[in-house]
């Protein structure tokens, strides 16, 4: 099932997690590469007071405290598009992902997961051409994956920080490029051998949207 969160769609749809989004199309802007991501809580998140009020309604719902909620981007991506809030309820640790001002109910790491090592979820911006012009990631990993890797399209590669901003043993990541040279093509996670355990295809999840 494609994991993709789309700014020019209806529907948003990865691992059985079902919302709308507004359909909104951006003009590209400059921004290069970026591997590592941006903390912080999400009280200070560059997003709209609406959105946060939201979330933070969201996060109610599954017996998470607003107050414990931190914000995950990339790095360097200003605009701050789309990304992972995190939380914590009796259970552990919540997600929900966000693009374009709006998101996702908060599911469990487990949920995302899927019985995967790893799980990545695309969003794209088209451009006036309509083609992909900018893409994000945000993913989360299971305890046993060390290490992860992107393959962009020009055919290099790009390790990808992973980051723990909960109280559980999940860590989570981001991406974000204007690049299409730098657009990823794939994820891979390794454990801590340096073996590989899981991967991902994301050629399907960034393609330009059909027009009908």
């Amino acid at each position: 099932m494609p994991r993709r969160l789309v700014a020019a769609s209806l529907g948003l749809v990865g691992a059985g997690l079902t919302a709308t989004v507004l359909v909104v199309v951006l003009a590209p802007k400059a921004a290069s590469a970026k591997a590592e991501s941006q903390i912080e809580p999400l009280a200070d998140a560059g997003i709209p007071p609406v959105f946060k009020n939201g979330i933070a309604a969201s996060a109610r719902r599954v017996g998470a405290s607003p107050r414990d909620l931190v914000e995950v981007h990339a790095q360097g991506d200003a605009g701050a598009r789309a990304g992972l809030v995190v939380g914590r309820n009796a259970s552990g640790d919540v997600v929900s992902l966000f693009i374009s001002y709006n998101f996702t109910s908060f599911s469990s790491p487990v949920t995302l997961l899927r019985g995967n090592s790893i799980a990545a979820y695309a969003s794209i911006q088209p451009g006036p051409d309509g083609d992909t012009a900018h893409v994000q990631l945000g993913g989360v990993a299971s305890p046993l994956v060390k290490r992860s890797v992107l393959d962009l399209a020009d055919g290099a590669s790009l390790a990808v920080q992973l980051v723990h901003p909960g109280r559980g043993p999940y860590t989570f990541f981001t991406y974000a490029t204007d690049s299409r040279g730098a657009f990823p093509v794939a994820v891979h996670a390794y454990d801590g051998r340096g073996i590989e355990i899981g991967s991902y295809d994301l050629r399907p999840d960034i393609a330009a949207p059909r027009v009908n």
